[in-house]
């Protein structure tokens, strides 16, 4: 049985340093919002709470957070002096679950992403480890205040990089059982494990110049020029074939090449020019929230009643296993039946997550593509988008570019329709799902009351037409 986990994220009204910093404005949302955003976008964090002391904020967390628990912070765990450990052990006894994790507002540079690995590995790391803390690996000189050093010879020069790493905890992300705070009245037990995260995620704000450094910070991480293009695509929507597509338009373009979630090794970025091909291969709401509106670019769904059915089949046999919870995934969909797995494949909902969060509409410049265009017709298709970019290819150009990531060249010499379901390009085909899925099955009625509006959503015929 699949353990809970429950993020805790105190968050005060006031605050001692910078007068209402966590639900202050920042680059247009409360600061408070991001690593709201941030939590819930980790498939592994099953509940949310707030233990908070302020209107403002539960205002906030109600209106873009509505499953998340609020708890009103007693009076006697108020103000400055209270400690962080006191409110936690105030909120473990409200909130049930197997296993805690907390972090802070004012860590909006924090990824979803390295959440769900800290996660992922201290539930990997059961029983051994009783809790984990976030640090950040520094190999500098230090002394002490008498000037004598501590972690090196001065007499003997080095590299840096060569000195022992010392690991700073830096407090983004903690995680524990009830058990062992209880016990050690600490976030950190007797068995912690140190989970190192990038320095540039570890920021801080705790001054006011601090807002100015982060704001900088996103520039640095998601800079975007009026002549950068953008691809956004979602899990199990094409984004492989848009990345071997993609690679050869950028060196045309003469632009820099950038891959945006889901990196895969061959996902090189190239930075020596002066406008950027982004690819927002998952196209997460917390990703997107610096792009601008008026950029031009191209969208590609799937009827994600297929992207569905694929994502069941990679899960299966071909997707990479970058945790514990992925590996006992792939072990029950080998070991029961399909549509049994298929129903188990619902509580893994990331890709549909960011379905549901994409707005066409909030993008007036950018096309809407289905894949299943490309399917009929991908030269014409292809050239839809190239024009609609505005990248001058010659068509013998482009020809030669979507021959070389053409599903038989990718394949290993298949054609669509001819199936090998441990291969990543498994068929290649639109309207597969009623083969796997039919209509009136227990697993077509679990996903269609769950994912049904994005079939309409997305304008997909609801009728049953197999296999084009």
């Amino acid at each position: 049985m699949k353990p809970t986990v429950a993020a805790l994220v105190p968050m005060r009204h006031e605050s001692a340093s910078v007068p209402g910093k966590n639900h202050r404005q920042f680059l247009g949302k409360p600061l408070c919002e991001y690593i709201l955003d941030t939590v819930a976008a980790c498939p592994l964090i099953d509940k949310i709470a707030v233990n908070t002391d302020s209107p403002a904020i539960r205002e906030i967390v109600a209106r873009t957070h509505p499953d998340a628990i609020l708890i009103d912070r007693p009076e006697a765990l108020c103000g400055p002096l209270v400690s962080l450990t006191e409110i936690l052990l105030h909120d473990v006894a409200q909130v049930e679950a197997d296993f805690y994790v907390t972090t802070l507002a004012t860590n909006p540079l924090l990824d979803a992403a390295t959440v769900t690995r800290a996660v992922g590995a201290f539930l990997d790391a059961q029983p051994i480890h009783d809790s984990l803390f976030s640090a950040t690996a520094r190999q500098v000189r230090i002394w002490d205040e008498t000037t004598r050093p501590m972690n090196h010879n001065p007499a003997i020069t080095g590299r840096n990089k060569d000195l022992p790493k010392h690991y700073e905890e830096n407090g983004c992300i903690y995680a524990f059982t009830r058990g062992s705070l209880e016990a050690h009245q600490c976030r950190v037990g007797s068995r912690p494990l140190i989970f190192p995260i990038d320095r540039f995620e570890a920021f801080e704000i705790d001054r006011e110049v601090d807002f100015a450094l982060a704001k900088a910070a996103f520039g640095l991480s998601s800079s975007h020029g009026e002549d950068d293009l953008y691809y956004f695509g979602h899990h199990k929507c094409a984004t492989h074939w848009m990345r071997k597509f993609l690679k050869p338009v950028a060196r045309k373009l003469g632009s820099n090449y950038k891959v945006i979630g889901g990196k895969q090794p061959e996902d090189v970025p190239v930075d020596l020019h002066d406008r950027t091909l982004f690819l927002f291969v998952n196209s997460r709401a917390k990703d997107l929230r610096t792009v601008p509106k008026n950029v031009r670019g191209f969208h590609l769904i799937r009827d994600p009643r297929d992207a569905f059915v694929s994502n069941y089949f990679s899960r299966r046999y071909s997707h990479g296993i970058h945790n514990q919870t992925q590996v006992e995934l792939r072990e029950y969909l080998n070991e029961n039946n399909l549509e049994d797995g298929l129903i188990r494949l619902l509580e893994d909902d990331d890709a549909f997550r960011q379905m549901d969060d994409w707005e066409p509409e909030a993008y007036p410049n950018v096309l809407e593509v289905k894949y299943e265009e490309l399917l009929v017709d991908d030269f014409g298709t292809f050239s839809r988008i190239v024009e609609h970019l505005g990248i001058p290819i010659p068509e013998d150009r482009l020809r030669k570019i979507i021959a070389k990531c053409s599903f038989k060249k990718l394949s290993g010499g298949r054609t669509r329709g001819d199936e090998d379901e441990k291969n990543h390009y498994r068929k290649g085909v639109s309207g597969d799902w009623p083969n796997h899925m039919p209509p009136g099955s227990r697993a077509f009625e679990a996903f269609d009351e769950r994912y049904g509006h994005l079939v309409d959503k997305f304008g997909y015929d609801r009728s049953v037409k197999v296999g084009s």
